[in-house]
């Protein structure tokens, strides 16, 4: 019961604060998208990514020739 009354009260503050931006340093601003173009995952990543409108440099990774274990 005591963590249920702390965990309710966890949940309508953060529900009662309002929210705050948070800064995007430079270093955060670009995001990099490591593919395989048959990979249905990462097509689902990139599919996410232009829906919400997210800054990503897409590189496509060579599985089949092992450039994934350098």
């Amino acid at each position: 019961m005591f963590f249920l009354r702390h965990l309710f009260n966890l949940v309508r503050w953060l529900a009662l604060s309002p929210a705050k931006p948070v800064p995007i340093t430079q270093r955060e601003s670009t995001m990099k998208l490591f593919y395989f173009p048959l990979s249905g995952h990462a097509h689902r990543a990139q599919l996410f990514l232009s829906l919400i409108g997210a800054d990503c440099s897409l590189i496509e990774v060579d599985l089949p020739n092992g450039a994934h274990k350098t």
